[in-house]
């Protein structure tokens, strides 16, 4: 990275002064008789207030004249109306020009059909407008939307525009329509009459015509609707009687800025700020009001639970006269907050950049890491801090490295988006555990200064990365956080020996690892980055190895090493794509690749040793475990084995009941798992179909070896090969590679089908990625033959270069064993080739974002594998595990 020249840098007093001079604005400008706001305007409530006419016996018709002086004024030549100051990638400034668009051309149509004080060029506006909403609704892509309520907001501006004559029909119509009807449903009108106040009451405008707006008025704050300007505005058009404390509450935001949406801090913010001035405040009130069942709500009644929120409560909670009488609380908040990371949702709905998230997941967490070292909530347990909380810590510091740009900054080279970042690894990095990327932690806050350096002359200019209905920006705010970001001094705050000690990681198996960091998937990766990999492996190990001694066989697999670098291989194959599968997954993804290698131990090294077990009878048992295990998803086999000389189950041998208890438990595991039984019925048969292809994929293969003893030349040349080398690795090779399997696996962990909907809903989207999948499986086989060929050779298992189109002719058997090498390496390479032309179908085709990145993710294990295959066969061997 090559970071911006430098400018002259204020130094500590000054920027203490910089930030003492804002201050004292904030103060005068809040105690003045005109009082000021740095909020940004925004078009979409100006357009609702716009709306609102003058109430009888008053002069003029409308009660702010000049709101569409405003709303004019920001036509775009195409018709429509901008998100403020948006730039292309940004999550939700597509809802929002919509929303401004919608809201705007709503206030034309109402002034034209008025016929009071109509623009001249009114028509011709509207035609414009009408034009660019339905080019802006047709290539909407509304799953990728979250602004607050935009799933009733957008439907009831359809209705509106509907009644003057416009009616839109799009492509995605139908979902959102089905959307409002589910959030409508969960928001129970009744609720709104009730005394707690529900988030509905931030979207009035979407229920004009739906509720009893006269029930409503004991929710006024101050005069407004959750102060919501458009949601007051739709209040006091919509009521029987004139209400002078909205009237009052709007004027006010009127001369604040036109459009302006005052938003008001969270309590528990303000408990924190006021506690750590030296003012007792208790939380106990806070507590009454929002603590819910696992976490702290950001409103009494809300259908998306807040990250900021349970962040600014677990602050607020450490630093009030003593702590620690609310541990349960704080183990909640702290929980919630984790999980969230865990879960890769870092994002919250009031803010559009992951950094900020970041930066509160990581102050607010940290700071119960000092509380806990001073004593202050000594009931926190160790292993939840171990376990839980330095995964997330780190983690979150080694993401916001990787999200850095050239320039030095982060996110769309956002003044503060940037100061979230600086401001999330300056929290993290005095943790002992952090020392690994200190040096890249410490030039990116220098590269990012360097940015924030060149900006400095627009800090107190608004980013617009605030949402609520539309985008905002807060200046305040913004000049804040940049001053706090200027302030940074990483030796000012370090931990002591306590939080020293449990951050020690073992790390025994470092030479393997240092071994592996050379091979050529490492050859792009940062030196940094590497060792950040190696830590963050060994953080997620403890909780890795207790959940794959739940699910794996009883008989542990001696030679251990290979489970001790599965974790940093894992992390390594996301973090190369930049964080690409959350870590949930990417920590269940560990245990079902630690499931498929004790399963593969077990079947070659365990059940094919037993005396008087054949092949068919292990069979019999894998189909009887997956018909017990079928929940309705597939019709019930019958089973092709005739039961005449079979036991039933409760005459198996002591032998074969343990077998299946064995493999049981490992398929219930996959099968029972909570994300997999909340996927699609398509995509949990899928999923259990390739599972158990993948067990009689791995018995088949061992017996099959078994048949190789004697001459391996003799074998070659005789019949016994039943199919075609194409054939076999199609089939039995590529099920017992697991690639499959772990793939569909991988496909319900990301959560993709949460509605019921299919991972790949198309046809086409289906069978490629099936196709992909066996591209993978059979590229993994032919990479894990190669690396394996000694050891196969020596135990007799049947190998890739054991079939005949394979053979050479040469009669010299190290010279043949090379040959064939080399043309298994020529096989691997078109298999190689075919993924990635399966790989960029996909990327043509309407596949999620999440998805395609968990794809590519998968792709580099898939690649990181096969070169440690290659490099060393890591499979537990006969000899080694006895």
């Amino acid at each position: 990275m090559n970071p911006p020249r430098p400018l002259s840098s204020p130094n500590g007093p000054e920027l203490d002064n910089m930030a003492k001079a804002l201050v004292k604005r904030l103060c005068e400008d809040f105690t003045c008789d005109t009082p000021k706001s740095s909020v940004s305007e925004s078009i979409y409530s100006t357009a609702w207030v716009s709306m609102i006419p003058n109430p009888p016996n008053s002069t003029g018709s409308w009660l702010f004249p000049s709101a569409l002086d405003f709303i004019l004024e920001r036509q775009l030549d195409n018709g429509g109306w901008p998100s403020l100051e948006a730039s292309a990638g940004n999550r939700s400034w597509d809802v929002d020009s919509i929303l401004n668009t919608m809201a705007a051309l709503l206030a034309l149509s109402t002034r034209r059909s008025s016929e009071v004080e109509v623009p001249d060029d009114i028509e011709e506006r509207i035609i414009r407008a009408d034009a660019s909403l339905r080019d802006m609704l047709q290539s909407w892509n509304v799953t990728s939307s979250d602004n607050v309520g935009f799933e009733v907001l957008v439907p009831a501006h359809l209705d509106m525009l509907n009644k003057y004559g416009l009616r839109y029909d799009f492509s995605a119509r139908p979902h959102l329509m089905a959307l409002r009807e589910q959030r409508l449903r969960h928001g129970k009108f009744e609720s709104l009459y009730g005394e707690n106040p529900s988030t509905l009451l931030y979207s009035l405008e979407g229920l004009i015509g739906k509720i009893d707006f006269d029930r409503i008025a004991h929710h006024k704050v101050h005069g407004s609707m959750l102060l919501s300007p458009s949601s007051t505005a739709a209040y006091l058009m919509n009521t029987s009687h004139w209400d002078t404390e909205a009237e009052s509450y709007l004027c006010k935001s009127m001369q604040l800025s036109p459009g302006a949406i005052d938003e008001s801090d969270d309590t528990s913010a303000l408990i924190y700020v006021l506690n750590r001035l030296g003012r007792s405040v208790s939380p106990r009130p806070m507590i009454d009001r929002y603590e819910s069942s696992d976490k702290f709500q950001c409103f009494v009644v809300e259908t998306t639970p807040s990250l900021i929120a349970n962040a600014h409560v677990l602050k607020s909670l450490l630093h009030v006269s003593g702590p620690s009488q609310y541990t349960s609380q704080i183990l909640k908040a702290a929980t919630f907050i984790s999980d969230r990371w865990w879960l890769g949702e870092t994002s919250d709905k009031w803010n559009m950049t992951p950094e900020y998230g970041m930066m509160m997941v990581s102050q607010s967490l940290t700071m119960l890491l000092r509380q806990w070292e001073q004593n202050l909530v000594p009931q926190v347990p160790i292993p939840f801090l171990v376990a839980r909380i330095l995964p997330v810590l780190f983690g979150t510091a080694v993401e916001v490295l990787q999200r850095q740009h050239d320039d030095g900054s982060w996110g769309f080279n956002s003044r503060e988006t940037t100061a979230y970042a600086m401001l999330c690894l300056a929290a993290v990095a005095p943790l002992p555990l952090c020392q690994c990327i200190r040096d890249q932690t410490e030039l990116a806050i220098s590269n990012g200064k360097a940015f924030l350096l060149q900006q400095m002359q627009d800090w107190s200019k608004p980013d617009f990365v605030w949402t609520s209905k539309v985008a905002y920006g807060l200046g305040v705010v913004a000049e804040a956080y940049t001053l706090a970001a200027m302030r940074i001094n990483l030796d000012d705050h370090s931990f002591g020996a306590v939080i020293e000690n449990f951050c020690h990681i073992a790390q025994p198996s470092l030479s393997i690892i240092q071994q592996i960091s050379q091979l050529p998937f490492f050859a792009d990766m940062t030196d940094w980055l590497v060792r950040a990999c190696i830590t963050e492996g060994y953080l997620h190990l403890p909780l890795f190895d207790k959940a794959r001694q739940a699910v794996t066989a009883d008989e542990p697999v001696k030679q251990q090493r290979h489970f001790n670098i599965l974790p940093f291989m894992l992390v390594s194959s996301s973090r190369s794509t930049g964080a690409c599968i959350p870590p949930d997954v990417n920590a269940e993804f560990m245990v079902l690749c630690a499931l498929v290698y004790e399963v593969d131990h077990y079947v070659e090294d365990v059940v094919a040793g037993l005396e008087g077990v054949n092949a068919r009878e292990v069979e019999r048992i894998v189909h009887e475990i997956f018909d017990e295990s079928s929940t309705d998803r597939l019709p019930k086999r019958q089973s092709e084995y005739a039961p005449e000389h079979h036991k039933s189950e409760s005459q198996l041998s002591q032998q074969l009941e343990k077998i299946k208890q064995t493999l049981h438990r490992g398929v219930s595991w996959v099968l029972r798992h909570p994300k997999g039984v909340s996927a699609s019925k398509h995509d949990q048969s899928l999923l259990q179909m390739q599972l158990e292809a993948f067990y009689i994929g791995q018995i088949t293969s061992v017996y099959e070896s078994s048949s190789l003893t004697g001459s391996r030349k003799h074998q070659r040349s005789s019949t016994r090969f039943q199919e075609s080398y194409h054939d076999w690795v199609h089939t039995t090779a590529s099920a017992h590679t697991s690639g499959p399997v772990v793939l569909t696996f991988l496909i319900c962990l990301l959560g993709t089908s949460k509605h019921g909907q299919d991972c790949f809903q198309s046809a086409e989207a289906k069978y490629v990625a099936q196709d992909l999948s066996m591209h993978l499986a059979c590229l993994a086989r032919m990479e894990n033959d190669i690396g394996s060929v000694i050891r196969d050779r020596k135990e007799h298992n049947l190998n890739s270069v054991d079939f005949p189109e394979i053979d050479t002719g040469s009669m010299e058997e190290a010279e043949d064993l090379q040959d064939r090498l080399q043309q298994l390496n020529r096989l691997a390479a078109y298999e190689r080739d075919c993924v990635k032309v399966a790989f960029a179908r996909l990327g043509e085709l309407r596949v999620a974002d999440k998805v395609i990145k968990g794809l590519k993710g998968f792709c580099n294990a898939v690649d990181l594998f096969g070169q440690i295959y290659a490099m060393e066969d890591l499979t537990p061997g006969l000899e080694r595990c006895a």
